[in-house]
């Protein structure tokens, strides 16, 4: 490749990674991709998700299906979010 040449490169991937789909959200944080809901199909008819997958970024792109627990989402697409640090403690 000559000096400012650009070329993609699909990694290899492990563990379990979302299907298909669109109308989801990613957010980047801490060297990983979270992706929530979108839309797809499973089973053969139209599915709305509101599965959580992190494609852990420095750990050789390795996908892990979170175990939410809690008051879970509700299945959502064409949604958006915003990722907000922690606050720092006070001083």
């Amino acid at each position: 490749m000559r000096s400012g040449e650009v070329s993609w490169v699909q990694p290899k991937e492990k563990g379990t990674k979302p299907g298909p789909r669109s109308g989801h959200s990613i957010t980047c944080a801490q060297e990983k991709a979270i992706v929530f809901g979108g839309c797809g199909v499973q089973d053969g008819k139209s599915a709305v998700f509101n599965e959580t997958y992190i494609l852990h970024i420095a750990d050789q792109f390795r996908w892990e299906l979170a175990e939410v627990i809690g008051d879970v989402p509700s299945p959502r697409w064409r949604h958006t979010v915003r990722h907000r640090p922690p606050r720092p403690p006070p001083a």
